[in-house]
């Protein structure tokens, strides 16, 4: 019994310990809040990407749907998120069962795999990922027109939740699709292209609905794919960590390992797809049901290797984690049966290893327990019903937000919060005055016009020019220049403790200088 139920009881159980230790430590006023904005605004009927600027509107109606179900919060949308990472650690594990069969072992893979399940505003991308993985398995296994139709059916729906995912799934489950007819049955391809296309309809069919019925919504979403192709990237970019670029003797011994293992996964990225794809390019058709995973793996893997390099580090490193870790627990079917399960035993083991020294940094409840100084320190902190451990300063900086809004902007006023902190808005309780609320890319004027006139209501403005990932062009005042010079000519700068520097609280009426 626990060996047939072992894949959904592990997954419950690692998704509900993870919950339990850390579900209620930190917060990120940026990227996490971004996403807590517009799952309160959806709540509330508005429409994501035309009523406030937002990911795809999949992940926001699942999320509202838990907040319809248990309340909304910040808890309560961590609940609706960690559900659906359980299916998405539930699909890999039934992946990882092609080539696990101990119980335990399959725990210590959940395990793997739940340690590179951040940051928690992003475990949707995570857990379609893995969920991808599964798709591709059981379309090899039995590559039948419905199964090809499942697989449509699930790449719509990955498009849905985000249409990177889309473009992912869509270029891999292609390429698999040519792989079965190539070397498995070269009978009715087109049968099962089409099969293919139809589910791809079924799946993606609740946003074709959204651009046929809702007035306004099509402008809006061919307007955000538009902004992507102005900006040429989907991502900030970094510069990739390569292990070879750090001077490791100024370094700690534990920071040194740190670094290095960081590299070493970027590097093994491109080098295990670039091979695996050569040798997946060879297996004979007898070959390919005894090695599915790592062929699944492979294919999904070799495009999701896009997000990690589109943002060089650890938080965008994951969400190309789960085909690499799945396709190196798959690699001992290439050798005998006799020594496969000991070898799968000790990979497990060794990548536990090496992925505790890179991404446990980034578990709250590791960060939380390893604070020493301050500043660093954790203190509980009541957000809307919700309690909170976060950064002494995080908590002091919210506190002093708190008392302006109550005490400055009140109740019916408006706040205006820029670039870096959406956050504010849910913890506030307030809409943005403006559709972007996430200012980091610069922006066409035509837009920058259109939000000067919807803060021509606003009295208060909270304001940040902190130069992200330490370039002077993406300040915000680099970034979005008429709006700063309209902050700067209508808003004067009002003195107050308790922002970080860089932040200004402004008040309409004034003329004064920022700089």
């Amino acid at each position: 019994m626990l060996d047939r139920w072992a894949p959904g009881l592990a997954a419950l159980f690692l998704v509900g310990l993870s919950m339990w230790f850390q579900g209620n430590i930190g917060l990120n006023l940026g990227d996490e809040g971004f996403l807590w904005y517009g799952v309160e605004r959806t709540a509330a009927g508005g429409v994501p990407i035309m009523d406030f600027k937002s990911y795809d509107p999949g992940r926001y109606y699942w999320s509202s749907a838990w907040a319809f179900l248990i309340g909304d919060g910040i808890i309560s949308l961590r609940i609706g998120v960690a559900a659906f990472q359980f299916f998405g650690l539930f699909l890999g594990l039934l992946a990882a069962r092609r080539v696990v069969r101990s119980p335990w072992v399959l725990i210590a893979v959940g395990l793997l795999l739940v340690i590179w399940m951040f940051p928690r505003h992003k475990l949707f991308d995570v857990s379609i990922a893995m969920a991808a993985v599964y798709v591709a398995v059981v379309l090899l296994e039995r590559p039948s027109h419905s199964r090809h139709f499942a697989a449509g059916v699930f790449v719509g729906l990955a498009a849905f939740f985000g249409r990177n995912h889309g473009v992912y799934n869509f270029l891999a489950f292609l390429s698999l699709i040519l792989f079965i007819w190539f070397k498995l049955d070269r009978s009715d391809l087109l049968r099962r292209v089409g099969a293919w296309f139809a589910g791809i309809m079924v799946g993606y069919a609740p946003m074709l609905l959204m651009l046929v019925l809702i007035p306004g919504f099509f402008s809006s979403y061919v307007e955000s794919v538009s902004v992507l192709v102005r900006q040429g990237a989907t991502n900030l970019p970094l510069p990739v960590p390569w292990p070879w670029l750090f001077e490791y003797g100024r370094l700690g011994m534990f920071d040194s390992f740190f670094v290095l293992v960081r590299g070493g996964l970027f590097l093994l990225l491109p080098l295990f797809f670039i091979v695996g794809v050569g040798r997946v390019l060879l297996f004979r058709s007898d070959e390919i049901q005894d090695r599915r995973l790592l062929l699944a793996s492979t294919c999904i893997g070799v495009f999701y290797m896009h997000y990690a390099f589109s943002r060089a580090d650890v938080g965008h490193l994951a969400h190309s984690m789960p085909p690499l870790l799945l396709g190196l627990v798959a690699v001992p079917s290439l050798i005998s049966l006799q020594q496969r399960r000991l070898v799968i035993t000790w990979l497990v083991v060794l990548l536990l290893g090496l992925s505790v020294l890179v991404a446990i940094r980034s578990s709250p409840y590791i960060q939380k327990y390893l604070a020493t100084s301050s500043v660093q320190e954790f203190i509980s902190l009541e957000i809307n019903g919700d309690h909170l451990w976060v950064h002494k300063s995080q908590a002091d900086f919210i506190r002093t937000v708190m008392e302006i809004q109550t005490n400055l902007v009140g109740k019916a006023g408006r706040l205006f919060i820029a670039p870096f902190d959406p956050g504010l808005y849910p913890i506030l309780r307030q809409e943005s005055p403006v559709w972007d609320t996430y200012l980091l890319w610069p922006e066409t004027e035509a837009m920058e016009r259109r939000m000067i006139r919807d803060l021509g209501d606003v009295r208060w403005a909270i304001i940040s020019d902190l130069a992200l990932d330490g370039r002077d062009d993406l300040r915000f005042r680099n970034t979005h220049k008429l709006i700063w010079r309209y902050l700067v000519s209508e808003f004067e700068p009002v003195g107050i403790r308790g922002l970080p520097p860089s932040y200004w609280l402004l008040r309409r009426k004034g003329g004064q200088s920022l700089s």
